[in-house]
Protein backbone atom coordinates (compact mmCIF):
# COMPACT_ATOMS: atom_id res chain seq x y z
CA UNK A 1 0.00 0.00 0.00
CA UNK A 2 1.34 3.64 -1.05
CA UNK A 3 1.05 6.47 1.44
CA UNK A 4 2.14 8.77 -1.92
CA UNK A 5 5.23 10.65 -2.51
CA UNK A 6 7.24 11.59 0.21
CA UNK A 7 9.22 15.06 0.22
CA UNK A 8 12.51 14.90 1.20
CA UNK A 9 13.75 18.03 3.16
CA UNK A 10 17.32 19.08 4.21
CA UNK A 11 17.46 21.89 6.45
CA UNK A 12 20.58 23.19 8.51
CA UNK A 13 20.24 22.83 12.45
CA UNK A 14 20.16 26.49 12.35
CA UNK A 15 17.44 26.71 9.94
CA UNK A 16 15.49 23.93 11.76
CA UNK A 17 16.05 26.07 15.13
CA UNK A 18 14.75 29.04 13.09
CA UNK A 19 11.55 26.97 12.02
CA UNK A 20 10.84 25.53 15.31
CA UNK A 21 10.73 29.44 16.65
CA UNK A 22 9.10 30.82 14.20
CA UNK A 23 6.44 28.10 14.35
CA UNK A 24 5.88 27.80 18.71
CA UNK A 25 5.76 32.29 18.04
CA UNK A 26 2.84 31.74 15.43
CA UNK A 27 1.25 29.12 17.50
CA UNK A 28 1.37 31.85 20.21
CA UNK A 29 0.22 34.70 18.16
CA UNK A 30 -2.96 32.73 17.57
CA UNK A 31 -3.44 31.42 21.09
CA UNK A 32 -2.83 35.04 22.25
CA UNK A 33 -5.26 36.43 19.53
CA UNK A 34 -1.97 38.28 17.95
CA UNK A 35 -1.85 38.80 14.66
CA UNK A 36 -1.94 40.90 11.25
CA UNK A 37 -4.45 43.83 11.49
CA UNK A 38 -5.11 43.77 15.13
CA UNK A 39 -2.44 45.97 16.79
CA UNK A 40 -2.50 49.15 14.20
CA UNK A 41 -1.88 52.32 15.77
CA UNK A 42 0.51 51.48 18.54
CA UNK A 43 3.74 52.84 18.58
CA UNK A 44 6.08 50.79 16.38
CA UNK A 45 8.99 49.45 18.09
CA UNK A 46 12.32 51.24 17.51
CA UNK A 47 14.96 49.26 16.33
CA UNK A 48 19.00 50.14 15.07
CA UNK A 49 20.05 47.49 13.14
CA UNK A 50 22.89 46.85 10.95
CA UNK A 51 22.54 47.82 7.55
CA UNK A 52 23.57 44.80 5.06
CA UNK A 53 26.39 46.22 2.87
CA UNK A 54 27.31 48.43 6.10
CA UNK A 55 26.04 51.18 8.48
CA UNK A 56 23.04 51.60 10.52
CA UNK A 57 19.39 51.88 10.25
CA UNK A 58 17.45 53.17 13.08
CA UNK A 59 13.39 53.92 12.67
CA UNK A 60 13.41 57.05 14.67
CA UNK A 61 15.76 58.19 11.64
CA UNK A 62 13.22 57.76 9.22
CA UNK A 63 10.31 59.78 10.99
CA UNK A 64 8.94 62.13 8.38
CA UNK A 65 8.56 59.32 6.23
CA UNK A 66 5.73 56.75 5.63
CA UNK A 67 7.80 53.02 5.89
CA UNK A 68 7.37 50.00 4.51
CA UNK A 69 8.88 47.38 6.74
CA UNK A 70 9.45 43.86 4.95
CA UNK A 71 10.10 40.94 7.75
CA UNK A 72 11.68 38.14 5.52
CA UNK A 73 14.10 35.37 5.23
CA UNK A 74 16.48 33.93 2.13
CA UNK A 75 14.80 30.47 2.84
CA UNK A 76 11.63 31.86 2.82
CA UNK A 77 10.07 31.16 -1.06
CA UNK A 78 7.14 33.72 -1.05
CA UNK A 79 9.50 36.39 0.71
CA UNK A 80 11.93 35.75 -2.87
CA UNK A 81 9.05 35.97 -5.11
CA UNK A 82 7.69 39.22 -3.68
CA UNK A 83 11.28 41.02 -4.22
CA UNK A 84 10.41 41.99 -7.86
CA UNK A 85 6.93 43.58 -6.24
CA UNK A 86 9.01 45.42 -3.74
CA UNK A 87 11.21 46.78 -5.74
CA UNK A 88 8.86 48.46 -8.34
CA UNK A 89 7.37 49.60 -5.15
CA UNK A 90 10.57 51.48 -3.95
CA UNK A 91 11.20 53.05 -7.20
CA UNK A 92 7.37 54.20 -7.78
CA UNK A 93 7.36 55.35 -4.16
CA UNK A 94 10.21 57.18 -2.52
CA UNK A 95 9.63 60.33 -3.91
CA UNK A 96 6.64 60.36 -2.46
CA UNK A 97 8.28 60.41 0.80
CA UNK A 98 7.94 56.50 1.15
CA UNK A 99 10.67 54.01 2.50
CA UNK A 100 10.94 50.11 1.84
CA UNK A 101 12.73 48.75 4.40
CA UNK A 102 14.13 44.98 3.97
CA UNK A 103 14.32 43.11 7.72
CA UNK A 104 16.14 39.78 7.21
CA UNK A 105 15.46 37.41 10.01
CA UNK A 106 18.09 35.22 8.60
CA UNK A 107 21.03 33.17 9.77
CA UNK A 108 23.39 34.11 6.47
CA UNK A 109 26.22 35.23 7.43
CA UNK A 110 26.94 39.03 6.22
CA UNK A 111 28.79 38.60 3.25
CA UNK A 112 26.67 35.97 1.98
CA UNK A 113 23.26 37.56 2.19
CA UNK A 114 25.20 40.75 0.52
CA UNK A 115 25.44 38.33 -2.46
CA UNK A 116 22.18 36.79 -1.78
CA UNK A 117 20.71 40.44 -2.38
CA UNK A 118 23.21 41.25 -5.47
CA UNK A 119 22.14 37.72 -7.30
CA UNK A 120 18.25 38.73 -6.68
CA UNK A 121 18.49 42.44 -7.58
CA UNK A 122 17.33 43.87 -3.97
CA UNK A 123 17.08 47.45 -4.35
CA UNK A 124 15.66 48.84 -0.99
CA UNK A 125 17.72 48.70 1.77
CA UNK A 126 18.34 45.67 3.68
CA UNK A 127 18.90 45.50 7.74
CA UNK A 128 19.45 42.48 9.86
CA UNK A 129 17.06 41.42 12.86
CA UNK A 130 16.07 38.38 14.80
CA UNK A 131 13.25 37.10 15.54
CA UNK A 132 12.52 38.86 18.64
CA UNK A 133 12.31 42.01 16.59
CA UNK A 134 9.90 40.01 14.48
CA UNK A 135 7.93 38.88 16.93
CA UNK A 136 7.95 42.81 18.38
CA UNK A 137 5.85 43.31 15.36
CA UNK A 138 3.56 40.14 15.21
CA UNK A 139 5.49 39.41 12.10
CA UNK A 140 5.53 35.49 12.42
CA UNK A 141 4.70 33.93 9.13
CA UNK A 142 6.97 35.90 6.00
CA UNK A 143 6.87 37.84 4.19
CA UNK A 144 4.81 40.20 6.65
CA UNK A 145 4.36 43.70 5.22
CA UNK A 146 3.86 46.55 8.61
CA UNK A 147 3.09 50.05 7.41
CA UNK A 148 4.33 52.82 9.79
CA UNK A 149 3.41 56.28 9.70
CA UNK A 150 5.25 59.23 9.74
CA UNK A 151 5.42 59.49 13.57
CA UNK A 152 6.10 56.46 13.82
CA UNK A 153 3.08 54.19 14.67
CA UNK A 154 2.04 50.83 12.98
CA UNK A 155 -0.77 52.02 10.51
CA UNK A 156 -1.84 48.66 8.81
CA UNK A 157 -0.60 45.17 8.66
CA UNK A 158 -0.85 43.49 5.91
CA UNK A 159 -1.85 39.79 5.82
CA UNK A 160 0.86 37.38 5.66
CA UNK A 161 2.10 36.51 1.84
CA UNK A 162 3.64 38.17 -1.69
CA UNK A 163 1.16 41.46 -2.69
CA UNK A 164 1.75 43.14 -5.49
CA UNK A 165 3.29 46.37 -6.29
CA UNK A 166 -0.30 47.72 -7.05
CA UNK A 167 -1.99 46.31 -3.94
CA UNK A 168 1.03 47.65 -1.61
CA UNK A 169 0.49 51.20 -3.31
CA UNK A 170 -3.51 51.15 -2.66
CA UNK A 171 -2.27 50.48 0.86
CA UNK A 172 -0.08 53.39 1.44
CA UNK A 173 -2.05 55.54 -0.91
CA UNK A 174 -4.80 55.39 2.15
CA UNK A 175 -2.49 56.85 4.36
CA UNK A 176 -0.25 59.82 2.51
CA UNK A 177 -2.74 62.24 2.41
Amino acid sequence: MSTGPRLSVTATPTRKLWSSALLWMLLMSAALGCGPGGDTGRVAPDFDLPRVGGGRLALKDLRGKLVLLDFWATWCVPCVRAIPELNALYRSQRERGVEVIGIAVDDLEEAELAAWLAEKGVEYPVVRADADLAAAYDAYVFPQHVLVSAQGTILDQLEPGVHSSDALEARIARHLD
